[in-house]
Parts: C-alpha cells; sequence; structure tokens
C-alpha cells in the first residue's frame, strides 16, 4: 500500500490511541496531527516493511 494510503487508513487507530492517554479531545487531535506531520516528513526513511501504524504510535 503507498505510503500516503498507509497514514490515512492508521488515522482512526491513532485518534482513538490518543483520546485514551490524553482523555481530552481537543489535545488527542493535537498529538494526531504532530504524529502525522512527524510521518510525513519521515517519508523518505520508510521502507515499505512492516505496518506504518506500529512505528507511527511510537
Amino acid at each position: 500500500m503507498p505510503y500516503l494510503d498507509e497514514i490515512e487508513a492508521a488515522i482512526p487507530g491513532l485518534r482513538a490511541f490518543a483520546r485514551a492517554l490524553s482523555r481530552d479531545r481537543e489535545l488527542a487531535d493535537d498529538l494526531v496531527q504532530d504524529t502525522l506531520e512527524a510521518a510525513l516528513a519521515r517519508q523518505s526513511q520508510w521502507r515499505g516493511e512492516g505496518p506504518l501504524r506500529a512505528g507511527a504510535a511510537r
């Protein structure tokens, strides 16, 4: 699956994870945005091995 499709597929899980951790919807959305920005900045490092979601949740 292409990188951007992997990122898009990971968003619902990232949101749920961030909301569970923060218990604050706005903070969770900020955390997800920061995570997505970091993932996009590191796109060139992705080798397509393994699920992107595992790395995004770190």
